[in-house]
C-alpha cells in the first residue's frame, strides 16, 4: 500500500472516529488500530515477512497523530489557507500585490528618480 493510500484510509478512519467520540482515549485508538490491521493486513508492520513488535504500532502512531493534528486549535495563518483552500478562488488575492522592501523594511529603497540637485558624484559620497 502506498503512503498515500495508507495517509487516505487514516483521514477517513479519523474523519469515523471523531464523528462517534470527540476525544477517543489511547485505549480506544489502539482498539481501532488492531482492528484496522486485523481487516486489512496490507497495514501491519512488516519487514521481510517479519511482524514488527505488536504489528499495528505505526498504525496506532498515525491515527493518534491525525487526531491531535484535526483538534488543534486553528491559527490565523492556518485559517487563511483552509479557506483558500476551500473557496478555491485565488483572483482577489492575485490582483493584489506586495510592494519589494528591503532588510530594513523600507518601501522606496532605490528610489527611480533623484533631486535635481543630486548627481552621480554626490551619491557616492554619502
Amino acid at each position: 500500500m502506498s503512503a498515500a493510500q495508507r495517509n487516505e484510509v487514516v483521514r477517513y478512519v479519523v474523519d469515523d472516529m471523531l464523528k462517534l467520540c470527540s476525544n477517543p482515549s489511547r485505549a480506544n485508538i489502539n482498539t481501532i488500530a488492531e482492528k484496522l490491521v486485523s481487516k486489512c493486513p496490507k497495514l501491519k508492520d512488516e519487514i521481510d515477512a517479519s511482524v514488527i513488535g505488536c504489528g499495528y504500532t505505526s498504525v496506532r502512531n498515525q491515527l493518534e497523530n491525525r487526531v491531535s493534528y484535526v483538534k488543534r486549535p486553528m491559527s490565523v495563518q492556518r485559517k487563511a489557507s483552509g479557506m483558500k483552500r476551500r473557496l478555491g478562488d485565488d483572483t482577489e488575492n492575485s490582483s493584489v500585490k506586495k510592494s519589494v522592501r528591503d532588510g530594513y523594511e523600507c518601501a522606496n529603497f532605490l528610489p527611480a528618480t533623484f533631486p535635481e540637485e543630486e548627481t552621480d558624484v554626490s551619491r557616492r559620497r554619502n
